[in-house]
């Protein structure tokens, strides 16, 4: 994992689609819960120079735009949770010799808060700052684009979580604000890496798969799909919907808590002698003796 602002000005990368770059037929979408009309095509919002002709595919896309249509909604957990549906893509025009590394990042959508009341998100004032941005590197990185078009390329392992102070890598996002996750195809360089500025790169931004990050299911539409399509929520199929609603709120917060374990705690402590058990007992039946009169 790395800061988005230690490698190659990913940060600054436009969301908006550059049709100097590439051709797309549609722009993304400004709001959520709104029909999409983005083509089956990839989108890509930047493309350098000896990145052309590298298209990117989402998978299951009739499934992000059932979520989309809704407005799609994102669990963050101190913990870290995986992403519901996963970011899956297949990528060809790759160069089947050359190395290439795959990565993400999420970026704020807009400036603005969200609030969901009477069955629909609307704004309710400025977003909080965002976090510096991390990236999340695909752990099969670098790779020859050979092996990344041989099969379909899964970034279900990336974790989101509203901890600012999370050791583990894991995508920092503010509850109740918009976001929109980006795939970015790095040219690897002689060293494997990316870190120079010259590095070739090109990203692709899907708008069917932008969210809104919450701490607990809001929309119990959203409740409802993830519950019909994953396959880890199973155990919650047919139930009404305020009960689905209810346990997704359940769900949300039945996460481990963060603890710390003292040095004492670890130590071996003693067994009772005989005469401190035998003490024990006798105290008991004193107690019990006072206490007798006074149910009497």
């Amino acid at each position: 994992m790395a800061d988005a602002d230690e490698g190659f000005g990913l940060a600054h990368t436009p969301l908006e689609p550059d049709s100097k770059d590439l051709p797309c037929d549609s722009k993304p979408e400004s709001t959520l819960g709104a029909p999409s009309k983005s083509p089956s095509s990839p989108q890509a919002a930047f493309t350098q120079q000896g990145m052309e002709g590298i298209k990117v595919f989402l998978h299951e896309r009739e499934l992000w735009l059932k979520f989309h249509e809704v407005g799609t909604e994102m669990i963050i957990t101190k913990a870290g949770r995986r992403m519901f549906p996963s970011y899956k893509v297949k990528v060809t025009g790759l160069n089947p010799k050359t190395k290439y590394i795959l990565l993400m990042d999420i970026v704020p959508a807009d400036d603005h808060r969200y609030k969901f009341a009477d069955n629909k998100w609307s704004v309710t004032g400025k977003a909080e700052p965002a976090m510096p941005g991390r990236l999340y590197v695909h752990p099969d990185s670098p790779a020859t684009g050979a092996h990344w078009m041989r099969q379909l390329v899964s970034f279900q392992k990336l974790k989101l979580t509203n901890n600012h102070l999370d050791p583990f890598g894991h995508i920092i996002l503010n509850s109740m604000h918009k976001y929109q996750p980006r795939l970015h195809i790095v040219k690897a360089d002689e060293n494997n890496g990316f870190g120079s500025k010259n590095t070739a790169f090109c990203t692709h931004v899907f708008p069917e798969t932008a969210f809104i990050a919450v701490t607990s299911y809001q929309n119990h539409k959203i409740t409802q799909l993830k519950i019909e399509n994953n396959p880890f929520a199973k155990g919650f199929r047919g139930s009404d919907d305020m009960e689905l609603h209810r346990m997704s709120r359940m769900q949300s917060e039945m996460e481990w808590p963060a603890f710390t374990v003292s040095f004492s705690s670890l130590l071996v402590r003693p067994e009772p002698s005989e005469k401190t058990m035998v003490d024990k007992k006798e105290r008991a039946l004193i107690n019990c003796t006072e206490l007798k009169p006074r149910l009497g």
